[in-house]
């Protein structure tokens, strides 16, 4: 890592050695870890291979510690060479007091806000977003995800085009848990979710003609399994198979031979392997007896020896599978480092938490995790598993306000986790938004593309864009391609738009909710964030905002009145004498209460009702009480 003129800083991997290496192991070991890590040596033995994003330096930094040092620390020991290129801790605080006392560096106040913003801030092990529907809770958790998975600043996740973090959340996505790709699941909690949904429990399975009782496993207790395995492996040492690694192998050679069968030490007896499930190992004992299984999660603990192995009962079947397994040989290209896991529980407040987690709500806290000095393992009803929760693994919910507010939520649901409020944001619909989105869109298209032009001249319509901006618009898509911040949205707030403005819309229709009800009531963003035409909009306000208030305000079409505008509505005229009431002792003829009714959507002058809705048309000014009074 160096500086270029101007002050520009450059990061990037060097391996050179072309002088003074006479050791043809020593070489060796450059030419092995320039092949690893993919850096072209020249004939005079020196290569760099820069690093593709030059901002994102601490990642780039953490790369550099945690895989490349890491992988050059195995090689020298490999050689016997460490003496010669690491020091001791004692040597390196000496040389670095002569480097601060020839520098003269000083912490100044003036470096100090420089450090917290280029630092990450701590993940948060166990967050809920929450907020009124449509303010993109679901869409926020892909970012969060993924900047916890590659250990990333959210803010530089920003700038990325959403398809392309699109297709790096489904990269990381788990799609086969018998797979170790993958970081990440994805669940929705609904009102009939159980713990053995989402935990583990018995369900049918048919096996041939027979029906069969198996235990299977739920989304969390396979996550955490993954990210226990792999917690495990970045724990142990180095020259040590992986059980996941040396499990696979195992799975393997049995369906090349499947009637693998081993010895028994303390009986003298055998047993042979008849199948593998996704929690255990099926086998047969000597006596021809079936029905008999092994505890995959039990067998890792064993391996890692996280667990004392009981020589009683089914135990007694453990070691030799045990010592097939770490008989296994470490491949060189096997990748030891501590991965991050998220499990993304999408409308978290929609089933029963209590019931859902559990004895495992306690597990999930920081200082319950493994590894930690108050951990905590439990074990599991069905399968008879001990199982805690590593500390790899972040758990994401989500929740809508509009169902259940904060404080209506589990109390223990509540003390675990940590809760941000996502509001509406009526800036990313402003005309300027649009404009921005549709460029940054089709950056690679033409400006007269018939993928792109029709689409421009939809929204520009739609928008009513300036001939100002129509003529200009080229000029500022070369500025903003030049800036590359596609979080920026206020290219083209100077121009004055004559269309239609869903941040003014959306804004008023939420400023209304707010007197008339709260703000977890209020409508988001996202439900207007697509539209580009006035058809669109209609549909978006027939289908979605008037459904949504309707339920808001139980069907009060004053109060819905009062939101949207009279240009939505139409009056419900009664014929007096078409009613004819009997009488009723001496009382006046009932009074006939106004009624009102949306107005046919296939006929709205969508136009109309919006103005009058921003109120151009007709406003009533009413008096809203400030706290407190």
């Amino acid at each position: 890592m160096k500086y270029e003129r101007g002050g520009k800083l450059i990061n990037f991997l060097e391996i050179s050695f072309k002088g003074g290496v006479d050791d043809p192991k020593e070489k060796e070991f450059h030419k092995r870890l320039a092949s690893y890590f993919n850096v072209s040596l020249s004939s005079k033995d020196h290569g760099i291979k820069f690093y593709p994003d030059q901002n994102t330096i601490f990642e780039n930094l953490n790369d550099y510690i945690t895989v490349f040092r890491s992988y050059a620390l195995d090689i020298l020991e490999e050689y016997d060479f460490k003496n010669k290129y690491i020091i001791t801790e004692v040597a390196f605080q000496k040389d670095l007091k002569k480097i601060l006392s020839l520098k003269n560096i000083k912490t100044t106040a003036k470096t100090e806000p420089e450090k917290k913003e280029n630092t990450l801030a701590p993940m948060i092990l166990n967050q809920i977003l929450y907020g009124p529907p449509g303010t993109g809770k679901t869409f926020n958790t892909i970012n969060k995800a993924i900047a916890i998975v590659e250990s990333s600043d959210e803010k530089e996740l920003a700038n990325m085009h959403r398809k392309d973090l699109k297709k790096k959340f489904d990269d990381y996505l788990i799609t086969d848990w018998e797979s170790p790709k993958g970081q990440i699941a994805f669940i929705t909690f609904h009102q009939s979710m159980s713990y053995e949904d989402f935990i583990e429990g018995i369900k049918p399975e048919m096996k041939g003609k027979e029906l069969n009782y198996d235990i299977a496993e739920g989304i969390f207790k396979s996550i955490c399994s993954v990210a226990k395995s792999n917690w495990l492996d970045a724990k142990a040492a180095k020259n040590v198979v992986s059980f996941d690694a040396a499990f696979s192998e195992f799975v393997e050679e049995w369906e090349d031979n499947k009637n693998m069968s081993f010895k028994m030490k303390t009986e003298g007896k055998d047993f042979t392997i008849i199948g593998f499930t996704k929690s255990s190992i099926q086998f047969r004992k000597s006596n021809g007896s079936t029905g008999h299984t092994l505890s995959i999660n039990s067998l890792r603990d064993y391996f890692y020896d996280n667990r004392v192995l009981n020589l009683t009962g089914v135990g007694i079947y453990y070691p030799p599978i045990l010592e097939k397994l770490k008989g296994y040989k470490v491949s060189e290209q096997s990748d030891k480092r501590q991965k991050n896991y998220v499990l993304i529980i999408d409308e978290i407040n929609r089933g029963n938490v209590s019931q859902i987690f559990g004895e495992l709500i306690t597990l999930i806290e920081e200082s319950k995790r493994l590894g930690q000095d108050e951990a905590l393992e439990v074990t599991l009803p069905y399968s008879k598993d001990v199982f805690g929760v590593p500390p790899n693994l972040y758990i994401i919910g989500t929740m809508n306000t509009a169902d259940r507010s904060i404080e209506a939520l589990d109390t223990a649901l509540r003390r675990r986790f940590s809760f941000t409020e996502l509001l509406p944001e009526p800036k990313l619909i402003s005309p300027s938004a649009m404009v921005c989105r549709l460029f940054w869109e089709h950056k690679d298209d033409d400006w007269g593309s018939k993928k792109y032009k029709p689409k421009e001249t939809e929204l520009f319509s739609f928008l009513g864009v300036s001939d100002t901006m129509e003529a200009e618009k080229e000029g500022i898509w070369e500025t903003m391609k030049k800036d590359k911040i596609i979080s920026d949205l206020t290219y083209f707030d100077k121009y004055e738009f004559t269309g239609y403005n869903l941040e003014a819309i959306l804004s008023t229709i939420n400023k209304r909710i707010e007197v008339l009800s709260d703000r977890d009531h209020t409508i988001g963003h996202s439900y207007f964030i697509n539209i580009t035409t006035e058809t669109a909009l209609k549909a978006t306000f027939k289908n979605c905002i008037v459904p949504l208030l309707q339920e808001y305000f139980y069907n009060d079409y004053e109060k819905i009145g009062w939101v949207l505008g009279e240009g939505f509505f139409e009056e419900v005229k009664h014929n007096k004498e078409i009613a004819v009431f009997t009488k009723f002792f001496n009382t006046a003829k009932p009074e006939v209460i106004a009624q009102y009714r949306f107005k046919d959507f296939e006929t709205l002058d969508i136009y109309e009702a919006i103005q009058i809705l921003l109120g151009a048309k007709k406003q009533v000014q009413i008096n809203v009480p400030n706290e407190g009074e």
